[in-house]
């Protein structure tokens, strides 16, 4: 049997369902830190909540997106969105305030239009 192990090719519509699913699991987390975003915390705070929560979630949910394979095709398209990502996280791991903010609009300005709703839903 042939036990080599070829990049897996996925289609787009495989693609944008198991990045939403992976996606909306980290969610809820994401929301309770959002809610206490919402209460004003003090900026240690924030910084905590950034470093314990949004950027080991986010960071796990890119590996599990990048993990899928990328659909024909789309390969500019994935790599630009993970790009974005990795960039907004550097972001707010220099400046954690900066997670009340729109601070994944760029990843979102890419990955809502390829489909990926439940990725950075508030942005």
């Amino acid at each position: 049997s042939n036990t080599t192990t070829a990049p897996v090719a996925i289609t787009k519509a495989a693609f944008v369902a198991k990045a939403n699913s992976i996606c909306a699991q980290a969610d809820p987390a994401l929301a309770a830190a959002q809610g206490q975003l919402a209460r004003k915390p003090s900026r240690s705070q924030v910084a905590s909540l950034v470093r314990s929560t949004y950027v080991p979630s986010i960071e796990a949910q890119m590996a599990q997106i990048g993990a899928l394979g990328t659909p024909a095709g789309d390969q500019a398209t994935v790599s630009r969105m993970l790009t974005a990502v990795k960039a907004d996280l550097q972001k707010i791991k220099r400046d954690p305030m900066l997670v009340a903010t729109n601070v994944f609009g760029d990843f979102a300005r890419i990955a809502h239009p390829y489909g990926l709703t439940a990725c950075a839903p508030l942005s």
